[in-house]
């Protein structure tokens, strides 16, 4: 009987994140999360439900943004932090997308950016004194 209601288990959070995946695609980001909670509820190592719950304040996050609500905004991209690094504790192989390269990249364009501002205007000022 305990392996029936393990397997039950099993099945059930396997479900609940599909649909919670289906709701994020849709753009019903509180379902989203609310169904990868109950698949958390289930099995609190499940790294792909916490995923998804950061996905979903990501998306939230940015929309908020959108509509001008900077300050709530950022709360929800700090729930996103918290979710994403509980995914990757979990599953060290976890594929999270504001960890990616995306992360990784924008210091090094920044730095990039800088370095040709700054060898633009020198160019630009040596062309006026020499002339």
């Amino acid at each position: 009987m305990d392996r029936e209601r393990a397997e039950e288990n099993k099945n059930a959070w396997v479900i609940l994140l599909h649909e919670s995946y289906e709701c994020g695609k849709r753009g019903d980001y509180w379902r989203s999360i609310e169904l990868a909670e109950k698949a958390l509820q289930l099995d609190p190592k499940i790294a792909e439900a916490w995923r998804l719950i950061g996905n979903a304040y990501e998306l939230l996050g940015d929309q908020l943004e959108e509509w001008g609500n900077h300050l709530v905004a950022v709360t929800y991209h700090e729930y996103t932090k918290e979710h994403w690094k509980k995914a990757k504790e979990i599953n060290p192989n976890a594929i999270i997308p504001g960890l990616g390269l995306k992360g990784l990249l924008s210091p090094y364009l920044l730095i990039f950016g800088l370095i040709i501002l700054i060898f633009g205007t020198l160019f630009w000022f040596l062309l006026r004194v020499l002339k």
